[in-house]
């Protein structure tokens, strides 16, 4: 039990280095596993890298996990480490079309690989070659090649477009001019962010109790927007 106690101190001094080097070298000599207890520590700070994206993780993996198996047939065990660039290339380019969810989904894959870096050696990140960043950098130049600046845009919104739209729908869709006046003004990114608010007060800047959004006026000339983060957080 003594030890165990030193153990969990160990992991939960803080301190100047020298002072914390000089207790890592006393817990070895009272025979405290330190280095067992560094390598969990270790591991615990590669997690927080990600600790605000795991839902995201784990949709990412799952898409990768499903397409190696069910269309490539390999054995499902056997998906990670990613069998050769090749494989990985294919599912780019049979699943993106878009040049923004592709690398948030291909980093999913890469931070698994690198995770487990330290234990499996080098050989878990033999398939991110040059080739890899070729077909990410193929997809970005064809996605803006088709949709992507202003000058391809058929229709670049404007706020004169915006007053149009309101004055079309505000005697007949009431509600959906009040949903465009709301995208617009404060830069929705999706349409479902405008579709559903709930109505808020200034505590939900600190908590949204379980709502996904919350707006409330503070005055004559501000009104504020609070959205929980979306899962496509960029690792």
């Amino acid at each position: 039990m003594g030890d165990l106690r030193q153990s969990i101190q160990l992991l939960q001094d803080k301190g100047q280095p020298r002072k914390l080097l000089k207790q890592l070298v006393d817990a070895l000599n009272r025979g405290v596993p330190a280095q067992d207890l560094l390598e969990q520590r270790m591991k615990m700070y590669k997690c927080a890298s990600l600790v605000t994206a795991t839902s995201s993780l784990r949709s990412g993996l799952k898409h990768y996990h499903g397409f190696m198996t069910e269309v490539l047939g390999v054995d499902p065990a056997r998906t990670l480490p990613p069998k050769s660039s090749a494989f990985v290339n294919m599912w780019l380019v049979g699943c993106f079309a878009n040049a923004g969810t592709a690398p948030n989904y291909f980093a999913r894959v890469k931070w698994a690989c690198t995770y487990a870096l330290g234990e499996v050696g080098p050989a878990v990140l033999e398939w991110y070659d040059d080739s890899v960043k070729m077909t990410l950098k193929g997809l970005e130049k064809v996605y803006v090649k088709h949709h992507g600046g202003p000058a391809r845009c058929p229709v670049l919104l404007t706020d004169q477009w915006v007053q149009w739209m309101m004055e079309e729908y505000y005697s007949k869709h009431n509600q959906m001019a009040m949903c465009i006046i709301a995208c617009w003004e404060f830069l929705l990114r999706a349409q479902s962010e405008g579709l559903t608010m709930y109505k808020g007060t200034p505590n939900d800047a600190i908590s949204m109790q379980g709502r996904p959004s919350g707006v409330w006026i503070v005055d004559e000339t501000t009104m504020v927007l609070r959205l929980l983060k979306r899962k496509t957080t960029t690792i």
